[in-house]
């Protein structure tokens, strides 16, 4: 029966190898299978030695066989040079051809160099065996268990093996290998999804049956399967694969070595190419559109900031260009993240609307170039006069088309009235025709004796105050049995909004509109809005169109906003229609209640160093506005918060944890989150840092002996508790991990006068 204690040491073992697999040093390390003869119906008994001119702490060894006609009866030690140790594990399975065997040094002394046996293998070769050789080769016996030769210090490698066979009788002619293709290369984004595995065809171009196994050094290169039989006939096609794309990117090279011993060619080998690209950069900007207002004569409107953002990998190396003098872009150039200003200068300029564009580029980028668009609304510091539409195509298909609406506005400075003037047959009335500005008028129609499909009419808008007056209004009106008609699936928006947020796991959901043309054919429409609170994803399109609309509710004041969002198709007969979109900011009517994700923090920290950052979450239970402050006067603790003016929730704290000049030992305080107007406040969080000073303490008392190695082979092989105050400090050779070859270091250290653990200094 197979010792399952024993067995997870193995796996262990060969999981703490994978990482620390070098070169051999001094003379190759190797590992031999003898070659014998016999016949069916004895036992074979096949010995295997080995060389090392280093010290070991460890060897792990699998071995499998070619031919399911003979099974292992058992493996012997007798005789062998690591006949001493104790712990010594052989796990069998006939079924499966192969053979784990395992020696792990604990308290004796380490293999010394030399060469000798390392033990015998007991074959059963049953009567009426068929004539054969059967080859014994080292192999992966699962995905953990390989060959490795373990060091008590802190080189690991696979020695160099020689295969060896069973000859049965007289078997027939040798195989010959046959390999298609002959090369394989390997293309990925360094950091991105694995590339496509391939497929390498292992072929018997001789006799008898080609028993091979393939061999490869890098870690990132797989062979599945590594090892088969293929007789003449019948072909075996084995998956090549890479297995990481987080190395730096690079080109890297390794052979696969197909073997077999009584191949006319044996070794063959197969070069491997794999290279690895480095990620292009991606560009964000944000915003993507500026809108910036100011007064003629008068000063310089703020400056806006526009976000560089790489979302891709790589380095993002741009440079921003515009067009018109009166935008300066600081700087115009840059790599990373960066915050470019934008920089208005409206000396010498008129009133009107100025445009332009942005352009952020980097040739290596995905998405380059990318824009941002510039909007500048220079405002007459004396009445102007504006109109929000001066042209309307009116569908008729009635002797009463339906009427139409314009607003009068003061686009610049001082009061202003208007009067309209008019003096077609066709418009029957504009109402008011006078007043005082703002005003929006209606305009009626009568079409009955129209000439034509079409035909045109203008209403002439005056002010005795506007620096542009008259303005004309121009009116076409087209003729048709068939007009499109639009559709939207909203009368209005109506909706409601704490100030500040709306408490604990809700935020308001985007609100979908479509847009359809009741003649179910494409139609072209455009969609308008004034306010800066209401946002849609486009302005314009084709049906049939959906879209979301955002309403901005953070940091508007408690009250009624209201908004018109218009709905526009030239050539429909009900065109514009006007959705009212009211939104309601209400003020806190429940006393704010302090939710924090977390009652404690904890940090290990290395004695002398900075450690990981921690975060707490600070929300409102309930909607509306919370004050709080954060009050924490620990001196080895950093913290900061996402927003300094608390304007923005859910808020984040970042919490760094500094040994730097704090004592080995815990350390146990509490901070505050207060607030004025919190029913549960002050909220106390705890605290705890604990310092640790060396690798390999893992008892916590900041003395390294014998304790320590107890401690360990009890967490890895007797369910212990891990390595105090935290599992890393278990890594005594730097692999990042906590396994028996960080057992076997400390005890080399403890008693063999080996190097100091990771980090550590030397006693």
């Amino acid at each position: 029966m197979v010792n399952r204690t024993f067995s997870i040491l193995a796996v262990l073992l060969a999981l703490a190898m994978t990482s620390v697999l070098a070169q051999d040093p001094g003379a190759p390390d190797t590992l031999r299978i003898d070659s014998i003869q016999v016949n069916a119906g004895t036992q074979a008994v096949l010995p295997i030695t080995f060389f090392n001119d280093e010290t070991l702490g460890g060897i792990q060894m699998p071995f499998g066989w070619t031919s399911d006609d003979i099974t292992i009866d058992s493996v012997s030690f007798v005789g062998a040079r690591v006949n001493y140790v104790a712990t010594k594990i052989v796990n069998i399975d006939n079924p499966n051809q192969k053979v784990l065997t395992v020696i792990i040094v604990i308290v004796e002394p380490d293999i010394p160099a030399g060469d000798g046996l390392y033990g015998k293998i007991y074959f059963n070769v049953p009567p009426g065996t068929p004539d054969q050789r059967v080859y014994i080769d080292t192999m992966s016996y699962s995905e953990s268990d390989f060959p490795v030769f373990a060091h008590s210090g802190e080189i690991n490698f696979v020695p160099v093996i020689k295969p060896g066979k069973i000859i049965i009788g007289n078997p027939p002619d040798p195989p010959t290998i046959g390999l298609n293709p002959t090369s394989f290369s390997f293309d990925a984004l360094a950091g991105a999804s694995l590339p496509t595995p391939q497929v390498l065809t292992i072929s018997n171009q001789g006799g008898g049956i080609l028993n091979w196994q393939a061999t490869w050094s890098a870690s990132w290169l797989q062979v599945l399967p590594n090892f088969g039989a293929v007789n003449i006939s019948i072909p075996q096609n084995v998956q090549i694969s890479v297995n990481t794309t987080a190395l730096p990117p690079d080109t890297y090279y390794d052979t696969i070595i197909v073997s077999d011993p009584q191949a006319t060619n044996d070794p063959v080998e197969i070069p491997v190419q794999y290279t690895l690209i480095e990620p292009p950069p991606t560009i964000q900007l944000d915003p993507t559109q500026f809108i910036i207002n100011a007064v003629v004569g008068g000063g310089n409107p703020p400056s806006q900031t526009l976000d560089i953002i790489n979302i891709g990998q790589g380095l993002l190396e741009w440079t921003a260009t515009n067009d018109q003098p009166w935008l300066t872009l600081n700087p115009s150039s840059g790599s990373g993240n960066t915050a470019v200003s934008l920089d208005i200068d409206i000396t010498g300029m008129t009133y009107g609307i100025y445009y332009d564009t942005i352009v952020v580029s980097d040739p290596d980028a995905t998405n380059s170039p990318q824009k941002a668009y510039v909007r500048l609304e220079l405002a007459s510091d004396l009445p102007l006069l504006e109109i929000d539409s001066t042209f309307f195509f009116i569908i008729a298909n009635t002797e009463f088309p339906p009427s139409r609406k314009f607003n009068i506005t003061n686009g610049g400075g001082g009061s202003m009235t208007y009067y309209t003037q008019e003096n077609s047959q066709w418009i029957t009335s504009l109402n008011p025709a006078s007043g005082s500005v703002p005003q929006q008028v209606t305009v009626n129609f009568k079409t009955l004796g129209a000439p034509g499909n079409d035909f045109f009419d203008t209403v002439w808008v005056f002010s005795n105050e506007a620096l542009n007056s008259p303005q004309p209004i121009v009116f076409q009106i087209h003729f048709t049995t068939d007009p499109n008609d639009i559709i939207v699936n909203l009368a209005q928006v109506n909706v409601q909004y704490y100030e500040c947020g709306q408490g604990l796991g809700y935020e308001p959901v985007p609100i979908n509109i479509t847009i359809n043309n009741g003649n179910l054919i494409p139609m072209q429409f455009q969609l308008w809005n004034n306010s800066t609170w209401l946002t849609k994803d486009f302005d314009e399109g084709y049906t049939f169109a959906s879209t979301e609309l955002y309403l901005q509710y953070r940091g508007l004041a408690p009250g009624v906003y209201y908004d018109t969002l218009i709905v526009n198709a030239i050539t429909a007969i009900n065109s514009p229609i006007k959705i009212p979109v009211t939104m309601t900011i209400l003020a806190t009517a429940q006393d704010p209640e302090l939710y924090v994700d977390k009652d404690s923090v904890y940090f290990a920290v290395r004695e002398g160093t900075d450690g990981r950052r921690n975060q707490i979450t600070v929300h409102n239970q309930w909607p509306g506005c919370i004050d709080w402050q954060l009050v924490e006067n620990i001196p080895w603790l950093l913290s900061g918060v996402d927003s300094s003016d608390y304007q923005t929730y859910p808020w984040y704290i970042d919490l760094e944890a500094t040994a730097i000049g704090s004592a080995f030992g815990p350390h146990v305080s509490s901070f505050l989150l207060t607030s004025s107007s919190a029913t549960n406040a002050p909220v106390v969080i705890q605290a705890v840092m604990d310092v640790w000073r060396f690798h390999g303490d893992c008892d916590y008392n900041g003395v390294l002996n014998i304790l320590d190695i107890v401690w360990m082979i009890a967490y890895k092989f007797k369910g212990g508790p891990p390595p105090r105050p935290i599992q890393i400090v278990g890594d005594v050779n730097c692999d990042y991990k906590v396994d028996i070859v960080d057992i076997a270091k400390m005890i080399d250290y403890e008693f063999h006068g080996g190097g100091p653990y990771c980090g550590n200094p030397y006693k």
